[in-house]
C-alpha cells in the first residue's frame, strides 16, 4: 500500500441515494464561491487530499481486480487469465474515448453485477484510484492509486471501487472498455466525497 494511506478520517462524504448516479460527472467539480459541488448538489471543501500512485504489477493490484499480460500464442485457459463476469446481461465491447479532465475527482463508482476490463489503445500512462468491493465507505484510508503503463490491461472485480481513468496528457484517450450493454444505466454507483482528492503522479 502506498503512502496515501492515513490521516483522514472514515466517513467523509456520502453515498449516492440511487443505485444509478449521472455518468457525465467525471471527477471535477463546478466552481462555486469558497467550494465545489459534487454531482449531487452537495458542496465540496476546498482542501484536495493526495493519493500517491504506485506502479501497477499482479501482485499489489490482486485485491481490486487482475493485471492482463501477454500470454503466447496457443496457451490454455487458466487462473492467470482475467476472470470475467459477464452472465448478467449482454456483454459490450467499445472504444471510450475521454477527454482530459486531470488527475483530481471527487466521485468514485463500482459495479456490482460485472467484471469491468480496461486498457488504453494509445502509448500514454494513465491513472486509476480503486478501493475493495467489500469497503463500505471509500476515503484515503482504503482507497490506492495506480499507475498504468501503456500496453497494460486491467480487469475490475465486481464491486470494485473506481475513480478514472485519469491523465494529464495529451487531450484524449481512447479506451478499450468490456462490460454490459446496461451497466452504465442499472448498474454504477456511486459515492461523493465532501474533499476533492488528487493522484500524484
Amino acid at each position: 500500500e502506498g503512502s496515501a494511506r492515513g490521516g483522514l478520517a472514515g466517513g467523509s462524504g456520502r453515498r449516492a441515494r440511487d443505485a444509478w448516479c449521472r455518468r457525465d460527472y467525471r471527477g471535477e467539480g463546478l466552481k462555486l464561491g469558497g467550494g465545489r459541488v459534487a454531482a449531487g448538489g452537495s458542496t465540496m471543501s476546498d482542501a484536495t487530499r493526495e493519493l500517491e500512485a504506485l506502479d501497477i504489477d499482479k501482485e499489489n493490484f490482486a485485491p481490486f481486480g487482475q493485471v492482463i499480460s501477454p500470454t503466447g500464442d496457443g496457451k490454455h485457459f487458466d487462473e492467470t487469465d482475467a476472470q470475467l463476469v459477464l452472465d448478467k446481461g449482454i456483454p459490450r465491447f467499445y472504444i471510450m474515448r475521454l477527454e482530459r479532465r486531470g488527475m483530481a475527482f471527487g466521485r468514485i463508482v463500482h459495479h456490482a453485477k460485472v467484471t469491468q476490463c480496461l486498457g488504453s489503445t494509445q502509448g500514454q500512462p494513465w491513472y486509476m484510484a480503486v478501493a475493495k468491493s467489500d469497503v463500505e465507505t471509500p476515503s484515503e484510508e482504503n482507497m490506492q492509486a495506480f499507475r498504468i503503463p501503456p500496453g497494460v490491461y486491467i480487469k475490475l472485480h465486481c464491486g470494485t471501487w473506481h475513480a478514472g481513468p485519469l491523465f494529464d496528457t495529451p487531450d484524449q484517450l481512447d479506451f478499450a472498455n468490456l462490460e454490459l450493454s446496461d451497466t452504465n444505466e442499472v448498474d454504477f454507483n456511486c459515492f461523493d466525497f465532501e474533499e476533492e482528492y488528487s493522484i500524484k503522479a
